[in-house]
């Protein structure tokens, strides 16, 4: 189990305020904006990877012709 302290008093007002003693809930809100969180930053990555490939081919075309080149298997 983790625990964590709070040294934001806007934040833990926040917590307080939505779920007073309902850890479960707590528990669910933090895991949902963790696991967006790896998303934005998995996006992020990826997009990253893809703007070099577009940036290194330097060529036109639709979406769907760079995924075949990039991967001719999609």
């Amino acid at each position: 189990m983790l625990s964590v302290n709070i040294d934001n008093p806007n934040v833990e007002s926040f917590l307080q305020e939505k779920f007073s003693d309902d850890k479960t809930g707590m528990s669910r809100f933090l895991t949902d904006f963790i696991e967006k969180e790896i998303i934005k930053k998995d996006l992020k990555d990826s997009f990253s990877e893809f703007k070099l490939i577009v940036d290194g081919k330097k060529e036109g075309g639709s979406l769907d012709d760079l995924i075949s080149k990039i991967s001719p298997d999609a």
